[in-house]
């Protein structure tokens, strides 16, 4: 912005300065949340607009989780817990890859281990049973990996066999409450935000 704030022809300055309407402008909220009384609300807008003068202000997009949720650890949280289940394997979803990144899968391997009280060589190297199922299931829909990834954690496990694996864990969530309550539990225990 060159010169004055009030000079900038794009800009709704003026408006919360002067109180002239515009037709594209409405300022009542901001004014309503500075003060009740009008010349206060712009007094109090001039003087937060003024102090930024002259300072490189950071894009807050920058920190914007995945590229699309700004907010708190626990804003981001309930955000992404309401993201259905497939929604980030959708190729249209521009940060896919990032909204599901929220957490690692050695963190996940952890929260396993943590919750059946094994080492972490019997998740990734159980040949059958629910643990490494779990494993494989909870890495699949809270991280960014691939199925060739999370294979070669698997102890080179095929791509398709974790694909299969996840979609009989979906089938079976379905229906297993025990199962469905065990996962809950283990997701619970990790943060869905690195911070």
């Amino acid at each position: 912005m060159a010169g004055k704030p009030e000079e900038y022809a794009y800009s709704s300055y003026n408006s919360y300065i002067t109180g002239k309407p515009e037709k594209i402008v409405t300022t009542d909220l901001i004014m309503g949340m500075l003060s009740r009384q009008r010349k206060e609300a712009q007094n109090a807008y001039r003087r937060y607009v003024e102090n930024w003068i002259g300072e490189k202000l950071k894009n807050p997009l920058d920190d914007a989780y995945g590229g699309i949720i700004l907010g708190g650890e626990r804003f981001i949280k309930g955000v992404l817990d309401t993201i259905r289940e497939g929604y980030t394997e959708k190729a249209e979803v521009s940060q896919r890859k990032a909204l599901r990144n929220g957490i690692g899968m050695e963190e996940i391997i952890e929260g396993v281990c943590h919750y059946f009280k094994v080492t972490r060589q019997a998740v990734v190297k159980r040949q059958r049973g629910d643990i490494k199922n779990i494993a494989i299931y909870l890495i699949k829909r809270r991280t960014g990996a691939t199925n060739k990834e999370i294979g070669a954690l698997f102890g080179g496990v095929s791509y398709s066999a974790v694909s299969k694996t996840y979609q009989r864990m979906l089938e079976r969530l379905q229906t297993d409450l025990k199962l469905r309550k065990k996962i809950e539990a283990i997701d619970a225990s990790m943060s869905n935000v690195k911070g």
